[in-house]
Order: structure tokens, then C-alpha cells, then sequence
């Protein structure tokens, strides 16, 4: 066969070669154009799990400040309590020592107003001390230095109480 004879039905049938190219090249668009659109589906899939997982956050984190301002509005309350106990128990204790020597007072002054008739106090042996008031007292200390220093001996029980306390509250 001659080369003319090969060439003629190209010359002819030319467009049926670029044909072929257009087609070839619409299958490849093809492949591409569906390969593209599964990746923007990939791509919103991924959007969506990221928003997703955003908004999981975001209500992890409003769980976790409520929760964490309750703890400490527990624990607030719960240190309050105990201040509040202390204080009230060093508040009586103060209290009744005050009145109680205020009474003394009371009974001395009276004594001595009486002139100290009566019978006359045999000095003994001093009774065991029953807690910091009676200690000062048979400390010698005089009456006001006394009711000071059972004040002040209150307020450091009441201090070591009230950090017991504290120490007791969980955080």
C-alpha cells in the first residue's frame, strides 16, 4: 500500500481524529468534574465535623464553668458555715466570760461594801484549772489583765478552729 492511498482517507476523515481528541478530552473533564465534586463533599463533610466538634466545645465549656461555679458556690458556702460556727461559739464564750466576770466583779464589790463582815476566807489549795480563764487567774494576773488574756487565749482556739475548719472544706 502507498502512502498516498493512507493519506487520502485522512485528508478526508480529519475530523473524525479531532473527534477523538474531543472525546478523550470530555471523558478526562468528566473524571475530573466528578473527582472535584467528591472532594467539595468531602469538604463539607469536614466543615460540618469541625462545626461540629465547635459547638460540642462550646457546650463542654458552658457545662464546665456552670459546674465550676457551683463548686465554688458550695465551697463559699461551706467556708462561710464555718466561720460562722466559729464565730458564733467564740461569740458565746466571750460572752459568758464577760458575764461571768462582771458577776465576780459584781460579788466583790458587794463584799466590799459589806465592810468584809462575815467569815473570813481561809486561803486552800487553788482548784485545778478548768480552761485558759482559770488559768490567767491563778496565773495572778489581776481581774481586767485576766479577762484580756482569756479573750485573747479564745480568739487563738477560735482562729485554730475556724483554719481546722477551712482546711477541712474541699476545693
Amino acid at each position: 500500500m502507498s502512502i498516498v492511498a493512507v493519506i487520502g482517507p485522512v485528508r478526508r476523515y480529519w475530523w473524525v481524529g479531532l473527534l477523538a481528541i474531543i472525546a478523550a478530552l470530555s471523558l478526562k473533564l468528566a473524571s475530573r468534574t466528578a473527582a472535584l465534586s467528591d472532594m467539595a463533599a468531602l469538604r463539607m463533610a469536614e466543615r460540618r465535623a469541625h462545626e461540629i466538634t465547635q459547638s460540642n466545645y462550646r457546650e463542654t465549656l458552658a457545662t464546665a464553668r456552670a459546674a465550676d461555679a457551683e463548686h465554688a458556690r458550695a465551697v463559699e458556702t461551706a467556708q462561710q458555715e464555718v466561720t460562722n460556727a466559729v464565730s458564733s461559739d467564740y461569740q458565746s464564750r466571750v460572752a459568758a466570760v464577760r458575764a461571768r466576770y462582771d458577776s465576780l466583779l459584781r460579788d466583790v464589790r458587794v463584799e466590799a461594801a459589806a465592810g468584809g463582815r462575815g467569815s473570813t476566807a481561809v486561803p486552800g489549795v487553788p482548784v485545778a484549772a478548768s480552761g485558759p480563764d482559770a488559768a490567767s487567774a491563778q496565773a495572778g494576773l489581776p481581774a481586767g489583765d485576766a479577762l484580756i488574756a482569756t479573750e485573747q487565749a479564745f480568739q487563738l482556739e477560735a482562729l485554730q478552729s475556724w483554719v481546722r475548719g477551712q482546711g477541712a472544706v474541699s476545693r
